[in-house]
């Protein structure tokens, strides 16, 4: 008698046992779904601002080269207008290049350039000292080419600048010569 009332508490505490840890886990579950649909909403809602920041961004861009009358190609995400053409292979992912350039802001700031900064040198597939839309715009050049670069923040600098003279979210303007490739 005393084996089979053993047995009976024991069944019992295990099935209230498994009721509990299975409304558990159902609150579990249910506490995880309504994160990631906020997680969700969220992600949307960001999604949504950054287009729309986007499009003011390109929209600034659009205004800056009917301003100047630039007629630019965009590539990739970066406008590029080649004002004179160079000579030899275009430039690849291996090459490294050596540039004179001026780098300004869409409201006329000059905030580097070669005759301050020296020119640079970088290698094209590799160098993640260089803005992204620098590379890309790169690969339509050759040597002794010349370009009007611009860049939208979030192929050069993004949303933190670069932490002295470009703030933070801005395009910037490369007037670019490609000196020497190899």
């Amino acid at each position: 008698m005393k084996k089979i009332l053993y047995i009976l508490i024991v069944v019992v505490f295990a099935s209230c046992s498994k009721g509990y840890n299975e409304d558990y886990a159902v609150g579990k579950n249910d506490k995880e779904n309504q994160e990631k649909e906020q997680q969700a909403k969220i992600d949307t809602s960001l999604m949504k601002v950054n287009e729309v920041m986007m499009q003011k961004e390109i929209n600034r861009i659009n205004a800056y080269m009917s301003r100047r009358g630039w007629k630019m190609q965009n590539y990739s995400g970066v406008f590029v207008q080649i004002t004179k053409r160079g000579q030899g292979p275009m430039i690849n992912d291996k090459n490294t290049v050596t540039i004179e350039y001026e780098c300004g802001l869409l409201n006329g700031d000059n905030v580097y350039s070669s005759k301050d900064n020296g020119k640079k040198v970088f290698r094209v597939g590799g160098d993640t000292q260089v803005e992204k839309g620098l590379m890309i715009a790169m690969k339509l050049l050759n040597k002794s080419s010349q370009a009007n670069i611009i860049i939208p923040s979030n192929l050069a600098y993004g949303m933190n600048g670069d932490g002295e003279k470009i703030p933070a979210s801005n395009p910037i303007v490369y007037k670019v010569k490609v000196i020497e490739v190899k």
